[in-house]
């Protein structure tokens, strides 16, 4: 039945339940396709809940970071472009492959949280080039090389990170990472390309509010951002411009005014372009001038970074109390990082569907009546095809007699103490039955001419459970526990290898025993993804090193990227673990952090790679401004404190912004939605106030003049404490 049919039947179904079950019964549908559906439900919820809540407190912080109301507009414009490019890209592939219920939920988020980091980092840049004096043209030009290149950067392997999802063998898992490439991939076409078109088309509507939006951030009536408005005298340099434009503006009068004399004819000719050149030379070197001096050091701005908490802090770490600072930070994490081996990877249902929904309360109900273990049975198959065993031979009971017993040992399997777990022609209802009452049964015949009952139904199972050529049959397992909790996965796997065992003993004599159904087949899935899962890591991690050393020309610039991702990871996954797995959060009474004893396997996947592709969006941010500045001549120190006192601000709202977006997840209805945020909020939050702004400058502080070796840098001939001459 195809998929819309089945969804339409099953909606019906519970529909007329709850319409015509009397009022003494109570009448439930669940299952799969029913789970499916409230899920969906619960997403479109979750999604509606980002739109109205998390989107409006990220763009009001975004707003107040850059110091500009009007400039709100821009994120949401880009938002919503984005949002539609991303969602034509993903049409077709919803078309071709089926996109899990998730999905959207993701790129929603990580289009809000992208759009918005990237128009932050843009809009800040352009803002502060406009404050130091320089014009639109080459502020946006000076925004889209360095700015533009950091979300570039960034961007791109983000993308990559997100792109191993396709070597998992999942096709739930790679439409993640589709649908999350997709998204990124659109923000920042379009970050790129509509917003400084909507500098120029509309600069002066954005970049100069009028006195009453600018008292909605403190701001002054005229300033694009928070920086202080520097007033900068005219170079002599572009003074000559103006000179010569008026030199040339003259010489093309006289030219013109002389036309009808032919001996100037070819005069004119000559002249005319090699003014317009002189011009242009003369314009473009303006702006040079103009952007040296919005790159210069005034008194104001060496008061304004020596008042800074970035500067009393950067201070302080680059002195010789940084080193001790690290240890001590390390000191303090390596007990949670400790704990992020014990990272679970659970299958169970409760973890998965809303957490109020018929569909689940119907399956707790079931559950609750007639045992965890009937939701999801087993099937204990015995084939005997390959050496042609007939299933009514001892040699068949013997191999049921030895498998059957081992499994139902309490000792070794709680989950299946005993017979009564196991139904089949071997055992029926906690009774064994023996070869020769099995023979009998199957000669007395399942039809009313048997007068025993009891036969009767041993030969109905039989004929039920056994193939038709009669080599083979199976035994229905039902649990004690639920096949998809911790204990049942567990119970399949000491079973399987158990099988093994007495395969390899020889015990089974030619007899292939296998489970399957229960939890086997996601079991199966989720063991290959997490097998593939060090592969991922590795490829990601040597992609995010060549990508960086690609950018910054560099071997030790990677090397820390490398390092302080692995610290954020590890500290994430392991506090993930003491909060859902030890009850860390129990005190909350809160469910989105309850201890729930597991973590879903799906959660630790998807947020390795948005982890390792935010904490190197702000590791370039910070580390790109750091070498922007020594390559202009500032000594080590100076790039590094005048690196952080321009980023660190940013650095940190751009992490309050993603923690509000990824963190509205841990509101949404599905407990693993709930953890994927906390993974997200927990690494944001520590990546951007302690890493990148603490541990980061005390490892630039401690490499010295090999931060960024081999690439060769300028000699050391400016320092942030000394006014420069070109602005005075």
């Amino acid at each position: 039945m195809p998929d819309g049919n089945r969804e339409d039947f099953n909606e019906d179904i519970r529909d007329w339940c709850e319409d015509n079950a009397p009022d003494q019964i109570k009448v439930q549908a669940t299952g799969t396709t029913l789970f499916t559906i409230d899920t969906r439900s619960g997403t479109v919820s979750d999604m509606e809940m980002m739109d109205t809540i998390v989107l409006p407190l990220s763009l009001a912080t975004l707003g107040y970071i850059v110091g500009n109301v009007a400039l709100i507009l821009v994120p949401i414009i880009t938002i919503i472009t984005s949002i539609l490019v991303s969602g034509t890209f993903m049409y077709p592939v919803a078309v071709a492959m089926q996109v899990t219920q998730f999905t959207p939920s993701i790129m929603m988020s990580l289009t809000i949280a992208m759009s918005i980091d990237y128009s932050l980092f843009l809009l800040t840049r352009l803002t502060e080039n406009l404050a130091f004096g320089a014009d639109l043209e080459p502020a946006v030009e000076n925004m889209l090389e360095h700015a533009g290149h950091t979300i570039i950067a960034s961007g791109s392997t983000l993308i990559c990170c997100f792109l191993g999802f396709l070597f998992f063998p999942l096709d739930l898992l790679k439409t993640v990472g589709i649908g999350a490439s997709v998204a990124i991939a659109s923000c920042l076409v379009v970050n790129l390309s509509l917003l400084p078109a909507l500098m120029f088309v509309t600069g002066d509507r954005f970049l100069k509010p009028s006195e009453r939006m600018a008292k909605l951030c403190c701001n002054e009536p005229g300033n694009p951002g928070r920086y202080r408005m520097r007033s900068t005298p005219v170079p002599e340099e572009a003074a000559a411009v103006v000179e010569s434009e008026t030199a040339a503006e003259n010489a093309k009068a006289t030219i013109s005014e002389a036309a009808t004399e032919p001996a100037l004819s070819e005069t004119q000719d000559l002249a005319e372009p090699l003014l317009a050149n002189t011009k242009n030379e003369l314009v473009k070197k303006e702006e040079e001038d103009l952007l040296r001096a919005v790159e210069a050091d005034t008194e104001e701005d060496i008061e304004d970074m020596r008042q800074s908490v970035w500067y009393r802090s950067g201070s302080y770490l680059l002195s010789p109390k940084g080193p001790y600072v690290l240890l001590g930070l390390l000191m303090v994490m390596a007990p949670f990082c400790y704990y992020w081996v014990e990272t679970g990877n659970s299958l169970s249902f409760d973890l998965f569907l809303p957490k109020s929904c018929d569909s689940r309360d119907a399956y707790d109900d079931f559950g609750e009546d007639f045992g965890l273990g009937t939701l999801s049975t087993y099937k204990l198959i015995f084939d005997g095809s390959a050496e042609n065993i007939q299933v009514e031979s001892e040699t068949c009971f013997e191999v049921m007699d030895i498998v059957i017993q081992s499994l139902s040992d309490p000792d070794a399997f709680p989950a299946s103490p005993s017979l009564m777990n196991f139904n089949g022609i071997y055992s029926l209802n906690g009774t064994q039955i023996s070869y020769e009452e099995y023979m009998d049964a199957a000669a007395c015949g399942t039809y009313t001419s048997c007068d025993n009952e009891e036969q009767r139904t041993i030969a109905t199972v039989g004929q039920r459970q056994n193939s038709p050529y009669n080599t083979s049959t199976y035994s229905s397992v039902v649990l004690d526990v639920d096949a998809y909790s911790a204990d049942g996965t567990e119970w399949l796997s000491d079973a399987r290898e158990l099988i093994d065992d007495l395969e390899k003993e020889g015990k089974l004599q030619g007899y292939s025993v296998v489970l399957q159904a229960g939890a086997s087949v996601m079991y199966d899935a989720v063991d290959d993804v997490y097998d593939s899962f060090p592969l991922m890591i590795g490829i990601t991690l040597v992609v995010v090193f060549l990508l960086v050393a690609f950018f910054f020309n560099s071997f030790m610039a990677p090397l820390r990227s490398v390092f302080t991702i692995g610290v954020t990871l590890m500290f994430c996954y392991g506090l993930s673990v003491l909060v859902y797995q030890y009850a860390w959060l129990d005190w909350l009474s809160w469910d989105s952090v309850e201890d729930s004893g597991e973590i879903a396997w799906m959660p630790p996947l998807m947020a390795f790679s948005i982890i390792v592709g935010l904490g190197l969006d702000y590791d370039i941010f910070l580390a790109s401004r750091v070498l922007e500045f020594r390559m202009m001549g500032y000594d080590e120190n100076s790039a590094v404190l005048k690196g952080l006192y321009k980023t660190g601000g940013i650095i940190t709202a751009a992490g309050t912004i993603m923690a509000i977006a990824f963190g509205g997840l841990i509101f949404a209805s599905e407990l693993l939605l709930n953890q994927f945020g906390f993974y997200i909020f927990v690494a944001v939050i520590m990546d951007t106030f302690v890493v990148r702004t603490i541990m980061v400058p005390i490892l630039m502080g401690l490499s010295g003049k090999y931060t960024w070796w081999p690439a060769k840098l300028p000699a050391e001939t400016r320092s942030w404490d000394t006014p420069d001459s070109l602005v005075q």
